[in-house]
């Protein structure tokens, strides 16, 4: 369960059930995945088959960004995906800095790397190595994609959107980063996957009536 097939089953699935309102190519993304990862893979393989897998991601959100409309299920589609951002940045964020794998030169580099910042953050420090810059750059900066900044903001435009929203938003809206130090930013951040999901059954409980319990009488 949470594994990459079990993702992509899911996937498939949600998809199945709407396919009358996705094009086809949307459709079958989750099939072509799949048929990737059932081949039979040695360690070095996979990893290859790993980046395979990452394209058609992309190729599945920017169907999403440039052909969808931008309606209520689109945007309930954005805050969805972004809820899953913020969650997963700040559990590996959290991960990182608990098992002190940031502070290796290989932790700090693939930290960088799963937030797809390496190339910013070598243009602006070089090689340096310096965790407060990590944290701007990773946490605070609404300058970058990735920042998990970024996302919140993302969240709380997409959720602005939705009716009688301001009860879901109002946790994200009041928020303001503790920048004083790096250990007061990471508590912040580790408190952040405990929002998430809150934020998502606040969403789920207010536009989705099956996941409410029914209890019928004889």
């Amino acid at each position: 369960s949470g594994a990459l097939p079990d993702v992509v089953q899911s996937l498939q699935f949600a998809m199945q059930a709407v396919r009358d309102r996705l094009p086809p190519e949307h459709v079958e993304i989750p099939g072509k995945i799949r048929n990737l990862l059932q081949r039979e893979q040695s360690e070095y393989d996979l990893l290859n088959v790993l980046d395979q897998v990452e394209m058609p991601l992309a190729a599945l959100v920017g169907y999403q960004l440039d052909r969808m409309t931008k309606d209520l299920g689109w945007r309930l589609l954005a805050a969805g995906r972004l809820l899953e951002r913020l969650i997963n940045q700040s559990q590996i964020m959290t991960q990182f800095f608990d098992s002190a794998a940031v502070y290796t030169g290989q932790g700090f580099d693939s930290l960088l790397t799963l937030f797809d910042s390496a190339i910013t953050y070598r243009t602006r420090y070089q090689r340096q190595q310096d965790i407060p810059a990590l944290l701007d750059l990773l946490v605070l900066d609404s300058t970058n994609p990735r920042a998990i900044e970024t996302t919140v903001a993302g969240v709380r435009e997409q959720c602005s959107f939705l009716p009688d929203s301001a009860a879901i938003v109002e946790t994200l809206t009041a928020m303001t980063w503790q920048t004083t130090s790096s250990t007061e930013l990471m508590e912040q951040v580790r408190g952040l996957p405990a929002t998430g999901f809150d934020l998502s059954n606040d969403i789920s409980h207010q536009f989705f009536l099956h996941i409410t319990e029914q209890r019928f009488t004889s």
